[in-house]
């Protein structure tokens, strides 16, 4: 974390930007609402014991 600071200066000097936007694509759960697939990150096995 030390050269953090200098690792985003660089980037933006290339001219890349960021953002705290995430995709709806990457967003299956939204406020507690299943709004897409969660089949890739629940299992069908029962919870063990």
């Amino acid at each position: 974390m030390g050269h953090l600071e200098r690792f985003i200066e660089t980037l933006r000097d290339a001219g890349h930007t960021f953002s705290q936007e995430i995709p709806r694509a990457c967003m299956p759960i939204v406020a507690g609402k299943i709004v897409g697939d969660i089949s890739p990150i629940v299992s069908d096995s029962p919870c063990p014991n």
